[in-house]
């Protein structure tokens, strides 16, 4: 099947379940889609709850169904022979698809017809038997299978055009990215934050990552394996993804001259929560994101988990959570980040292990013990000091000299006014609209009251 490709056809799934909000998601699922191909909208069709992708001159198909692969929203890919709406038309279309697959070694099909459009005359079944049999007759190599076909010819009559089509390429899924809003991952150079960050882009939200770097204890090729996982998590996001690189050095050294060993860990990690949490709200994302999967690690149990609750001001998700280590190793190869993620190049974690790590800890002696530390000194001098870098799909991990350009890089402006609007004017205007709502209720009850009076 090596002919050039002109039309993709493309289903989703979960978007098309959304009623009341499927018209944004489909908006912004065309968007993302011409951002990560490379070409304008206008190229993409909607038609009955599928996109069809007009590939234009100078683009070549194959490579653009590989970034759609990347397409968080998409269910099915799928490379498209048009026909005309007509029955003779149909028939001769299949049998050229049938006679390239027999080209190929495959010797049983069937044909599955959909008929979008009901005013097309003849019914999808008796589409299946003729054109069975006329491709029968025209390809006797070929055998109908019904249950385990080498190939199936599928059908799709819409008004104006008929997709024919027998590929059926698995799309990542999930909910288009950006429309859940944007999260901050925390990133090192392990299996199991990629995962997460890849499962959070699922669910429909742009993510960014900040990475903690202890040089000279790690080194540059540490920082360069963390900077090419945040550049595979790149290739599924249509927008610039963000990577904050953060210096912990002096903080493990000031947690080694005042801490107790068994706490090492523990203590470090609320710092990371609360400089990512820090750059988090610098940069309008309103969750953070973690790799932790419960009890992997010393530092995952119950306690230690609770141990950084109420250090960060927002939401901290843990999309691993309930996942065993076989089951995030076999994603991590799957989205291609298991062989980034096991090159021998030390975190800054795994150097300042403590040999006998504490796995029940208590919040409350954290508290005490960052009470000797300046927390608020520390914290402010490693984001002071952070580098920042920004992955394309046109430029690749390129670094970023000026603040201001990523911060005030966004989305559109209709994303903006659903995601980034300023949390205080959301809140006035629930709080507004839930006084309203409460002075009518009083005011029918006072009613109903004095009517009761009366009678």
């Amino acid at each position: 099947m090596s002919e050039e490709i002109k039309k993709i056809y493309v289903r989703y799934d979960e978007v098309a379940l959304k009623r009341g909000s499927r018209g944004h998601f489909e908006k912004k699922l065309k968007k993302n889609i011409s951002r990560l191909v490379g070409f304008s909208q206008g190229h993409i069709q909607r038609i009955r709850g599928r996109l069809v992708i007009n590939i234009p001159d100078g683009h070549d198909g194959r490579e653009t169904i590989e970034r759609l692969k990347r397409c968080f929203g998409l269910a099915k890919i799928s490379p498209v022979i048009t026909a005309k709406p007509d029955l003779e038309d149909i028939i001769q279309t299949a049998i050229s698809l049938a006679k390239k697959h027999v080209a190929l070694g495959h010797k049983t099909f069937k044909i599955e017809a959909r008929r979008a459009n009901k005013q097309f005359p003849i019914r999808s079944p008796e589409i299946n038997v003729e054109a069975g049999g006329r491709v029968l007759e025209a390809v006797p190599e070929l055998t109908v299978q019904v249950r385990k076909p080498d190939f199936v010819i599928r059908i799709e009559i819409f008004a104006k055009d008929v997709y024919l089509f027998s590929e059926d390429i698995a799309g990542p899924g999930g909910l288009p990215t950006g429309v859940g809003g944007r999260a901050m991952l925390l990133l090192s150079g392990g299996i199991d934050s990629p995962v997460a960050g890849w499962l959070t882009q699922k669910r429909g939200l742009h993510v960014d990552a900040v990475y903690f770097h202890s040089f000279p204890f790690t080194g540059e090729k540490t920082k360069e394996k963390v900077k090419d996982l945040a550049s595979q998590l790149g290739r599924s996001s249509p927008d610039p993804f963000r990577l904050a690189v953060c210096s912990v050095t002096k903080i493990q050294k000031a947690l080694q001259e005042t801490v107790p060993e068994a706490y090492w860990t523990i203590m470090l990690r609320r710092f990371m929560v609360r400089i990512a949490d820090k750059i988090a709200q610098e940069h309008r994302h309103f969750a953070l994101v973690t790799g932790d999967a419960l009890g992997q690690v010393a530092s995952q149990t119950l306690e230690n988990l609770d141990c950084l609750e109420g250090v960060a001001s927002r939401m901290i998700f843990r999309p691993l959570i309930g996942f065993d280590k076989k089951e995030v190793i076999e994603i991590a190869r799957k989205i291609d980040t298991y062989d980034l993620s096991i090159q021998p190049y030390p975190d800054c974690c795994t150097l300042f292990a403590p040999s006998h790590p504490v796995t029940r800890g208590r919040r409350e002696l954290c508290e005490k013990l960052e009470r000797e530390l300046d927390v608020d000194g520390l914290v402010a001098e490693s984001i002071a000091g952070k580098e920042l870098h920004k992955h394309t799909n046109k430029e690749g991990m390129i670094r970023v000299e000026n603040a201001a350009e990523v911060i005030l890089e966004q989305d559109s402006p209709e994303q903006s006014e659903t995601n980034d609007q300023a949390p205080e004017k959301n809140e006035a205007n629930k709080v507004n609209s839930d006084e309203s709502k409460l002075d009518v209720t009083l005011a029918v009850k006072s009613d109903s009251g004095n009517q009761d009076e009366a009678s």
